[in-house]
C-alpha cells in the first residue's frame, strides 16, 4: 500500500497476486489471486482548529495555514464546513475532502494516508469522537493530533 492505494512490485513480498495484464511503471493494473497480508500503517489526522463564526474569532492567517502545510505534508486535506472551505480556498488547495468528511478522513487514514482536517473548535470534540469510536473497534489505531489554526 502506498498512499492509501495497492500497488504491484515484482520483488518478494508477505502478500503476492498475478497481474491480469503488463502494464508500464505507474500504470493501473488488474491483479488476480491475491494472497497473503497487505502490510498497512495507519496514516495520521491533524485536525486544525480554528474559532468558529459564531465566536467572531480572528481572521485566519494564510501564512499560518501555509506554514501548517509544510510542516504536516498531508495526503490529504479536509474541511468540515464552509469557512474551513473559504479558508482551504485562501490556501489555494483546491481537491478538498468536503463531503462526508470525518468517515471520509478515517478511512483514509485506515489506508495509510495523513490527513489534514480544518475543523471549527466547536466540532472538534464530535470529530476526536469519531475517531475513538474507530479505534475501540481496531487493531491498528489511528493517531490523532489537534492543532490550533487561529
Amino acid at each position: 500500500m502506498e498512499k492509501g492505494v495497492l500497488v504491484a512490485r515484482k520483488k518478494a513480498s508477505p502478500s503476492t497476486g498475478v497481474v491480469a495484464s503488463t502494464a508500464a511503471r505507474g500504470e493501473p493494473v488488474l491483479a488476480r489471486g491475491l494472497e497473503g497480508i497487505v502490510e498497512l500503517r495507519p496514516g495520521k489526522i491533524s485536525i486544525a482548529r480554528f474559532p468558529s463564526v459564531r465566536s467572531a474569532g480572528p481572521k485566519l492567517n494564510v501564512e499560518s495555514g501555509r506554514k501548517l502545510l509544510r510542516r504536516i505534508r498531508p495526503d490529504a486535506v479536509a474541511a468540515l464546513d464552509l469557512p474551513a472551505r473559504a479558508f482551504a480556498a485562501n490556501l489555494r488547495l483546491d481537491r478538498l475532502i468536503e463531503f462526508a468528511v470525518v468517515p471520509s478522513c478515517i478511512e483514509a487514514a485506515q489506508r495509510g494516508l495523513n490527513v489534514l482536517l480544518l475543523c471549527p473548535g466547536d466540532r472538534v470534540a464530535e470529530v476526536v469522537a469519531a475517531i475513538e469510536t474507530m479505534n475501540e473497534r481496531t487493531e491498528d489505531k489511528i493517531p490523532y493530533e489537534t492543532l490550533n489554526l487561529g
